[in-house]
C-alpha cells in the first residue's frame, strides 16, 4: 500500500473561537465541499464533535456514482486540532488532521490528509493522477469557500 500525503496551511482572518465554532460542527462540511460532489450529511442529530463520533455521508466523487463515506472522530482537542479517519468509503486509508493555530487575532488551520487507494500497484497507478488532482481540487475550492466566508 501507498501512501499519499498532501498538506494545506490556510490563514482565516478570524479568531480562534470563531474559526472553531465552524469546523467542529459536522454540519458545515457540506458548505466547503465542491456542489458537484452532491456532499450530504446523513447523520446530523448531533452538532457537536467529540473523540469517537460517526458521520456518515452520501458523496459522489467520480462519475456520478453515488457512495456512503462512514468517518470517524478519532482525536479531538478543544479549539488546538481533530482527526478524521475513514472507516468505510472510496480510499483504502483515509486520515485527516485538522490543527488550528492563533496567531495574532487570526487563525492558522493546518489540514494534513494521508490516503491510500485500493487496487495496489495497479489501482494506485491508474488512480494517483486523477483521484490525487481531484482531492486537490476539492481543497481549492474549499479554501476559497473559508476565505469567502471568513472575510471581515
Amino acid at each position: 500500500m501507498r501512501l499519499h500525503q498532501l498538506k494545506y496551511t490556510t490563514i482565516i482572518d478570524a479568531d480562534i473561537e470563531r474559526v472553531w465554532n465552524f469546523f467542529s460542527n459536522p454540519n458545515n462540511l457540506e458548505e466547503l465541499t465542491p456542489k458537484n460532489m452532491k456532499f450530504e450529511i446523513k447523520n446530523t442529530n448531533n452538532y457537536s464533535m467529540y473523540a469517537g463520533k460517526i458521520i456518515s455521508y452520501n458523496i459522489t466523487p467520480i462519475a456520478s456514482i453515488p457512495m456512503t463515506w462512514v468517518t470517524e472522530i478519532t482525536q479531538y482537542k478543544e479549539k488546538d486540532y481533530f482527526i478524521d479517519e475513514q472507516r468505510f468509503g472510496p480510499y483504502k486509508f483515509w486520515h485527516h488532521l485538522h490543527k488550528f493555530i492563533e496567531e495574532d487575532g487570526k487563525t492558522k488551520m493546518i489540514d494534513e490528509v494521508s490516503f491510500a487507494y485500493y487496487g495496489g500497484f495497479i489501482g494506485d497507478a491508474l488512480q494517483h493522477s486523477f483521484i490525487t488532482k481531484e482531492i486537490k481540487t476539492i481543497f481549492h475550492f474549499r479554501v476559497q469557500k473559508i476565505i469567502e466566508l471568513f472575510q471581515a
